[in-house]
């Protein structure tokens, strides 16, 4: 069974955060299909509390429900935690990307899937096309893991390889 490692955007739905364009059933559906193992990585978790925080304070949202949503994703044994530290190279290659990006939580998550999972499902294309114009992290992704692939937004169309990011 591929792995997939899904952006943090995928779980806002759990926390109780919609947002405009993507579904709040997806992760469900997805487990229930069965094609694929479910990860995320553990900064995920504190991107979600952030963001529940950052909602939390205009009065939108609790923090019980913040919690309640990261603890039913903690507590789901359908998703797999990927932790940044489980791998030098996870460290490495989240350096690597940072010179591409400001954002260093999505640097580690990207910086996850590449090193422990078969494809990355994010709505930052933005970060995509960085990625898919830096020779170095292309030739670090096909050292690394030369099967990766990217499946962008909500997933409707295919996922992408490294060849295909790069046109």
């Amino acid at each position: 069974m591929k792995k997939l490692l899904l952006d943090t955007t995928y779980f806002l739905p759990l926390i109780g955060v919609e947002i405009e364009g993507v579904n709040s059933n997806l992760v469900q559906e997805i487990l229930n299909a069965g094609e694929y193992t479910i990860s995320l990585s553990e900064i995920s978790l504190f991107e979600l509390a952030a963001k529940g925080a950052k909602i939390a304070r205009k009065m939108e949202l609790t923090y019980q429900d913040v919690l309640r949503g990261i603890d039913t994703i903690r507590l789901d044994k359908e998703i797999r935690i990927e932790s940044w530290t489980q791998s030098p190279a996870i460290l490495e290659t989240s350096f690597n990307i940072r010179a591409l990006h400001s954002d260093y939580a999505d640097c580690i998550i990207v910086a996850t899937a590449i090193c422990s999972n078969d494809i990355l499902a994010t709505y930052d294309k933005t970060l995509i096309e960085k990625i898919a114009k830096d020779e170095e992290i292309i030739a670090e992704i096909e050292k690394i893991n030369p099967e990766f692939r990217i499946w962008l937004g909500d997933l409707k169309k295919k996922s992408l390889g490294i060849e295909e990011l790069k046109k």
